[in-house]
Order: structure tokens, then C-alpha cells, then sequence
């Protein structure tokens, strides 16, 4: 699969997919000078810390495109951050999460369903994955709205207090992080 990450700078748009596999493949264009940095959740990512602590994916040349293959990325979750030259404009974080590509961690398996999608209010989840698992919503910036614990195999998420729109919702255990795109009518 490739993935395409559009970033405009000032005023930073990025669009994407948010979970990758590390067989998966990301593009990412820039209408500036700039860098591209994949940082860990809940950090700072300020001026002066990004170059030394920080996964430099790419320097990237105005209007350039760049593909950037996942397979060199440890597994895990990241926040995508694009940012001109300057250091001025940083972007909207995007949380990218990237795991090792394997058939039995695909939402298509039988051991993973969440129905129905798109939902009136009710998303159930069936799973026969190692319990406990923690669900996250997550708003199309990113945002965490809700964020519950699961201790059984199956539950129901109510989004009947959600206005109307797309969402992303994140189901995670300790050897699984996966999300997905649903949509509330």
C-alpha cells in the first residue's frame, strides 16, 4: 500500500491513513524547504530538541515528492511532524502507527469485528484477542475524544453524544494496535 501525506506549510494539512504496516510505503510532499520527523506520543516537539532527539525521516525540497518505505521503522506509534526550514510552521500532529506486516494482526481476521460502520449511535466490538484492550476515539485531528478499557470480548462503545462525522477508533493490546475509520450518522 502506499500512503500519501500532503503537508502545506503555514497552515499545515495532512492527510493519511492511521495505521501502516511496516511493509507499507508513505508519501509525503511539501510546499516548502523543510524536514519531515517522526516523534514518540506525548513529547514536546520544540525548536531546539528536534534534530537531536528526534527520527529525521527526510529533508525535502519545496513541492518534492518523497516515498519513505516503512520497513526501517521500528514498530510502534508516532506522531508525524512536518516543519519549514526556519523551524517556524510545525504541523498538526498525525499519530502514524506502524507494526510489523502480518496476516493475523488484518482486521479481516476472525478474531477482530467491529460492526455496524457506518452507526447510528452503537459500535460493537467482538474480539479473541488478549484482553484487556484499550479503545481510543480519535478525532480527525488526531484528538483523543474517548478512551475506554476493555475486560471482556466483547462490548459496545455508545457515540450517540458524538456529532455527526468521521472518526478513527484505535483498539489496543499489548501486542496489537490497530485502527480503523468509522463513520456516525
Amino acid at each position: 500500500m502506499i500512503v500519501t501525506i500532503t503537508l502545506l506549510v503555514p497552515g499545515i494539512t495532512l492527510k493519511c491513513e492511521n495505521y501502516l504496516e511496516s511493509k507499507d510505503t508513505l508519501v509525503v510532499e511539501l510546499d516548502t524547504d523543510g524536514k519531515i520527523y517522526l516523534v514518540p506520543p506525548g513529547t514536546l516537539a520544540i525548536k531546539d530538541s528536534m534534530d537531536n532527539n528526534y527520527t529525521l525521516i527526510s529533508s525535502i525540497s519545496a513541492n518534492q515528492e518523497i516515498k519513505i518505505p516503512l520497513n526501517s521503522i521500528q514498530k510502534g506509534e508516532y506522531i508525524v511532524y512536518g516543519m519549514d526550514t526556519n523551524y517556524e510552521s510545525f504541523s498538526i500532529p498525525l499519530q502514524l502507527f506502524v507494526s510489523q506486516s502480518s496476516n493475523n494482526l488484518t482486521l479481516n481476521t476472525k478474531g477482530y469485528k467491529l460492526f455496524p460502520n457506518p452507526t447510528d449511535n452503537i459500535i460493537n466490538i467482538e474480539t479473541q484477542y488478549q484482553i484487556p484492550l484499550t479503545i481510543e476515539i480519535h478525532s480527525l485531528s488526531g484528538q483523543i475524544i474517548q478512551s475506554t478499557k476493555i475486560l471482556n470480548n466483547s462490548t459496545q462503545i455508545d457515540l450517540s453524544s458524538f456529532q455527526k462525522g468521521v472518526y478513527f477508533i484505535t483498539v489496543r493490546s499489548r501486542d496489537l494496535v490497530r485502527t480503523e475509520k468509522i463513520i456516525k450518522l
